[in-house]
């Protein structure tokens, strides 16, 4: 703010008039001015004088810029400027000479002063002539990411494969490469090959994707447990922002799919379509472990119909909304309301579990057609800065934050009989700006009523206390 000097006969103010913010210093009007009398012409023999205001001097030429003027008491004038990375306090000294060689500006000593406040400030100009030709932009690929693995199990066998990402020097055009084998014997060396293959064109408003496919191999769930299955076929993405922050996705995949369950020995053949379409919207701003303030929010809408023989029928819902009342600087109340539905001939199971939704329990535990989940969390700062030092080096940790967390949620396939839920007390912190450490401990509890969720005594809670380490972002 402005700083008017210890004898009041000038201020000092900063200004980017001259194109980047440096100091600059007026000269008090009543100085010079001529008295109120002399001004209106009511001395006898002398008209009325022109209103005088005298023109700004620039003190300072920073390029980086210059703030905060301050007087001293001996008419010496401190500011802060940025130079060498840093911001430092500089004093100058000798004001009044560098007053009368301060540079003025020719458009506030001409200009009449009732066409000052209409003057816009420009900066002088290099002048020069510009070439402009077309050049043909021709891609070329580079290898972003290449990774493989190899390995044995004593019940699915030995299995590898590779994958990796190449994409030219804009990232207008991206291609995934992934091929990996999961035969056990010899025989089943090219009918258990799987591969895939997607390219995503980035260069136009609307991101597109398209990709091939084949899988084939022994799988395992709660549901189907043991069964061997077959799938290829195609898919094609179309993603289109309707602004910076929001987003309509649509999604087509067309698969041959061949099962069969070891249990029964029941086998089916289907041709698979399905359709997806989203809203994706997304103003969060980010902490150093996850969001502190905004929303998100996916809603997601679809089916998936065998056409050729009505096999396999089922609908698909999923709602995702999360939302984050920020209550200082580095502290927020984070909310999650988040539920995924199936229904229908043959529908695909959902899984929950884990430190990323229902934490403490184990990961990938509940298994169901529906799942539904209300998360709630408090983030603060815990430790700032931690640090170890040895005698042949040391290691710091920045940025610790705690968090004070309640889950509610379960899976189920026809009714919702019973909630699961825990609370407590989890640390996260950051590693290399890539990864995000996770420990929570608190206590699972049980509502076996679910019609009863608001009523607090109805919670059954375990006696032992949880404690779970694993990796990620907060919700």
């Amino acid at each position: 703010m402005p700083a008017w000097s210890p004898d009041s006969s000038c201020i000092a103010f900063v200004s980017d008039r001259s194109g980047t913010q440096n100091i600059w210093v007026v000269e008090s009007p009543a100085a010079a001015a001529p008295s109120l009398a002399e001004r209106l012409g009511l001395q006898p023999g002398a008209g009325a004088a022109p209103l005088h205001l005298p023109a700004p001097r620039q003190v300072t030429r920073f390029i980086t810029g210059a703030y905060d003027p301050e007087w001293t008491p001996q008419g010496d004038l401190l500011f802060t400027v940025f130079e060498k990375f840093a911001f430092n306090i500089s004093l100058e000294r000798d004001l009044a000479a560098r007053l009368r060689a301060a540079q003025q500006p020719a458009a506030a000593e001409e200009a009449p002063v009732d066409t000052l406040a209409g003057t816009a400030w420009s900066y002088e100009r290099i002048s020069g002539e510009g070439e402009g030709r077309e050049i043909r932009y021709r891609s070329k690929f580079s290898l972003d990411i290449a990774q493989s693995q190899i390995t044995q199990d004593p019940i699915f066998g030995t299995s590898g494969g590779a994958q990796m990402v190449v994409s030219d020097m804009l990232g207008n055009y991206q291609y995934f490469f992934l091929l990996y084998n999961t035969a056990r014997v010899q025989s089943e060396l090219l009918s258990s090959f799987n591969f895939a293959l997607s390219r995503v064109d980035l260069s136009h408003r609307t991101n597109f994707a398209v990709g091939l496919f084949h899988f084939a191999g022994r799988y395992y769930n709660r549901y189907d447990l043991w069964f061997w299955e077959r799938r290829y076929g195609g898919y094609t993405a179309l993603s289109y922002p309707l602004s910076k922050f929001d987003r309509i996705e649509a999604s087509l995949n067309v698969r041959s799919s061949d099962k069969e369950w070891y249990a029964d020995g029941y086998r089916r053949k289907a041709l698979l379509v399905s359709n997806f379409v989203s809203y994706v919207q997304d103003n969060s701003l980010w902490g150093p472990t996850g969001p502190l303030d905004g929303s998100r929010i996916n809603l997601t809408l679809g089916t998936t119909v065998d056409v050729a023989n009505a096999n396999v029928r089922f609908g698909t819902a999923i709602i995702d909304y999360r939302r984050y009342f920020r209550l200082s600087t580095q502290a927020a109340h984070a909310l999650r309301l988040w539920t995924q539905i199936n229904h229908g001939k043959e529908a695909t199971p959902f899984v929950m579990g884990g430190s990323w939704d229902l934490r403490g329990y184990r990961f990938w535990r509940l298994w169901g057609t529906k799942v539904a989940l209300l998360s709630n969390e408090l983030r603060f700062p815990f430790i700032d800065r931690f640090s170890l030092k040895f005698p042949f080096g040391g290691v710091a940790i920045s940025s610790i934050r705690g968090a004070l967390f309640a889950d509610v949620g379960n899976a189920w396939d026809e009714r919702l009989e019973e909630l699961l839920g825990s609370a407590g007390f989890g640390v996260r912190f950051q590693l290399g700006g890539m990864l995000v450490l996770r420990f929570d401990t608190g206590r699972k509890f049980l509502i076996r009523d679910a019609g009863r969720f608001y009523q607090p005594r109805q919670y059954d809670f375990e006696k032992a206390l949880f404690t779970q380490f694993f990796f990620g972002w907060d919700f």
